[in-house]
């Protein structure tokens, strides 16, 4: 019973959005920032609606029955989804209303950015899907960034390596999804890292990430932690831990479809740090 709800949490990418609130607030405490409930909300329903977005274009996409519960979940009920991200966006334009100045202006610099950024990968000379996982990874962590930035005077070398490592572990989530979904996305026609560079190259990469993900923490426990405390650091490193161990016990946990519930799961450990902070 349990089982079934949390799956259907998570084809409802619900897990997502309640790891994104998490981590902004996570990164809200670090920086010493205090926001209004509802700039949360409003986190939440951005990254509810683009993913439910993704998914339902990803689905209607496919011509035959999806071979992934989550993309024939959306095949299957496109309708009240399209009505739910039309409803949850008309309640997004509201809340605009209510979140603080600060958080507004800074959401509309990164916003554009964001455009400008999409915008340059139009002229670059490599194919969309093999920049997906990258442009995702930093959407995400600008997204639950938005909201503490905007509050913060000063900005300390510290927290710069906070926010790369949350953006390396989110990039390495969507690697090893990649990786995971490679039969699959081959059945269903959807392009992604994998099937650009193949298995062995995103293997390749994904070390590489994690041994940046180490350097940087390393430099922080070198440095001290005067700005950045050590207990938050050491949530990172519990979430880089699961992370590598999806990564190393690909095939048990590809037979009993663990490796999406860990991957989101690691986004959640933050909660630790903020029951106890």
């Amino acid at each position: 019973m349990v089982g079934e709800c949390y799956r259907f949490l998570q084809v409802l990418s619900l897990d997502v959005v309640l790891g994104a609130m998490i981590c902004s607030a996570f990164l809200a405490s670090v920086l010493e920032v205090q926001l209004e409930v509802v700039v949360y909300i409003v986190l939440g329903l951005a990254v509810w609606i683009i993913y439910t977005l993704d998914h339902l274009l990803d689905a209607k996409a496919i011509q035959h029955k999806a071979h992934t519960y989550r993309h024939h979940f959306h095949q299957r009920y496109a309708k009240p989804l399209w009505w739910s991200i039309l409803l949850a966006s008309i309640l997004e334009g509201v809340l605009l209303f209510y979140i603080p100045p600060t958080v507004f202006w800074m959401g509309i610099k990164v916003s554009i950015l964001v455009a400008v950024y999409f915008l340059m990968l139009q002229f670059i000379p490599i194919k969309a899907f093999l920049l997906k996982e990258l442009s995702i990874a930093i959407i995400y962590v600008i997204g639950i960034l938005v909201g503490p930035l905007s509050e913060v005077s000063v900005w300390h070398w510290e927290w710069t390596a906070l926010v790369l490592q949350l953006f390396l572990l989110a990039y390495i989530n969507l690697l090893e999804f990649s990786l995971y979904d490679e039969k699959t996305d081959q059945l269903d026609g959807h392009k992604s890292a994998v099937s650009c560079l193949g298995k062995w190259r995103i293997k390749k990469l994904l070390l590489a990430v994690f041994f940046s993900f180490l350097i940087i923490s390393l430099g922080v426990l070198w440095k001290g932690g005067e700005t950045y405390p050590l207990w938050a650091q050491s949530i990172l490193w519990a979430m880089g831990i699961v992370l590598y161990l999806v990564f190393e016990l690909e095939s048990r946990l590809k037979q009993r479809q663990l490796y999406r519930v860990l991957g989101d799961a690691v986004f959640l450990f933050p909660a630790v740090y903020l029951f106890f902070e």
